[in-house]
């Protein structure tokens, strides 16, 4: 009877060579898989805070003499400030 003097291991395993024993696919992935998945997910939020940024067209959202100029027109009209204070304010907003 002839034998195979070149493998020594056990030739009953289920692992059909792929090193993982008893812990089935997932038991392989380790701390490697889950730093993969957590580098994979960094990237996706990158990209969709990317996207909206030049959605916006790259600049954040601030506040404009219009927007200022209507605060003071509601403020004058609920007559928390007077006509001179009005004017005043408003040639310095524009």
């Amino acid at each position: 009877m002839l034998q195979n003097a070149h493998y020594s291991g056990n030739w009953n395993t289920d692992s059909w060579g792929s090193g993982m024993h008893d812990g089935g696919m997932m038991m392989g992935w380790g701390l490697h898989g889950f730093v993969s998945i957590l580098f994979l997910t960094l990237i996706v939020i990158a990209i969709v805070l990317l996207i909206r940024w030049l959605w916006r067209g790259g600049a954040p959202a601030t506040t404009t003499a219009s927007g200022a100029l209507d605060i003071l027109e509601e403020r004058y009209a609920r007559g928390e400030i007077d006509q001179a204070e009005f004017q005043s304010r408003k040639k310095d907003i524009s």
